[in-house]
């Protein structure tokens, strides 16, 4: 008898069988859902790979732009301080009269035309070819005997010894 009877809280073989089926169907849905999903991730994956170095080449591009318009800015703030310096002076000029693209220059030529020129006569003889070429460099550090010092001058721009720097021949030519 208690075999044959049944609970309230006990399922049929049917019903049972019916919730297996459900649960199945479930479950196989389930996994060809994450199928499509792990497929996706591997696409976004691969475009993720594909998209970082454009990324990084664009990100470099920003920073060369971004130091480009600082550059410019600046340049901008220089040019506005020069106009502002001019405009300061042509405005502080009172010969002439300033025009719309520069200054004119014309009543100033003329009032130096108007100055009396003075010239100086030539006290003595003068001879029009040079008695004696001068030298760029001064005899004492031309030659390489030193006067009161033991070691001969070393020129740190050569290397070369008899001279120093400020009178190197290769910086400044030969005489």
């Amino acid at each position: 008898m208690y075999e044959t009877e049944s609970c309230d809280g006990e399922l049929t073989y049917q019903e049972l069988a019916a919730s297996y089926k459900e649960l199945y169907t479930r479950s196989v849905e389930v996994c060809e859902l994450l199928e499509k999903q792990k497929k996706t991730i591997s696409l976004l994956h691969a475009e993720r790979s594909d998209h970082l170095p454009k990324i990084f080449d664009l990100n470099d591009k920003v920073t060369q732009l971004n130091s480009q318009l600082e550059h410019l800015k600046k340049q901008v703030r220089m040019m506005n301080t020069g106009i502002d310096l001019l405009e300061e002076i042509l405005e502080g000029q009172n010969q002439g009269k300033p025009k719309a693209i520069g200054f004119d220059y014309r009543a100033l030529n003329k009032q130096q035309q108007n100055q009396d020129k003075k010239f100086f006569p030539v006290v003595g003889t003068y001879d029009t070819t040079m008695s004696k070429p001068m030298s760029q460099h001064p005899k004492e550090h031309q030659s390489s005997k030193s006067k009161g010092i033991s070691r001969p001058l070393r020129c740190h721009n050569c290397g070369r010894c008899g001279h120093i720097r400020s009178y190197c021949y290769k910086l400044y030519g030969y005489p």
